[in-house]
């Protein structure tokens, strides 16, 4: 990924369970600058504690990124995908980890979102969840 004059993507990660926080993690672990996002403040501390930047509210996170990982619960993406939306220009590429598409490319396409939203799914899981499952190996090899 190239941002900005030739340089690394910048990265957020919204939502970090256990496929947002392998997103978030593997990310990193690559070399990007990428800063993360929870709604709980007990994971922004735990992502804190692993040395990973973490801002206390979206809009932080997501300001002047290239490309924004929205991840949760499937009933939640679409509103979160219009705040992100709100706190990015128009560059930013915005991107999902939801496992069914209809109702979250509706929204980008109902949000004039259509030209920087694609819909995304890394095809890895664990049978564990939240971000104490996470880990950049868990999308080693996914789809």
């Amino acid at each position: 990924m190239v941002g900005e004059a030739g340089g690394l993507a910048r990265a957020a990660v919204v939502g970090t369970g256990l496929i947002g926080g392998s997103v978030l993690l593997r990310l990193r672990a690559a070399g990007l600058d990428v800063a993360g996002w929870d709604p709980e403040p007990a994971v922004r501390r735990r992502l804190r504690d692993r040395g990973v930047a973490v801002s206390d509210t979206v809009e932080e996170a997501v300001a002047g990124r290239d490309v924004v990982f929205v991840c949760g619960p499937l009933p939640t993406l679409p509103a979160m995908l219009a705040r992100v939306a709100a706190a990015t220009d128009d560059g930013c590429v915005l991107t999902d980890v939801g496992s069914t598409k209809a109702e979250v490319a509706t929204a980008a396409t109902a949000q004039g979102l259509g030209h920087r939203f694609v819909p995304g799914h890394p095809m890895a899981g664990a049978d564990r969840a939240g971000l104490g499952a996470a880990g950049a190996q868990l999308l080693d090899g996914a789809a």
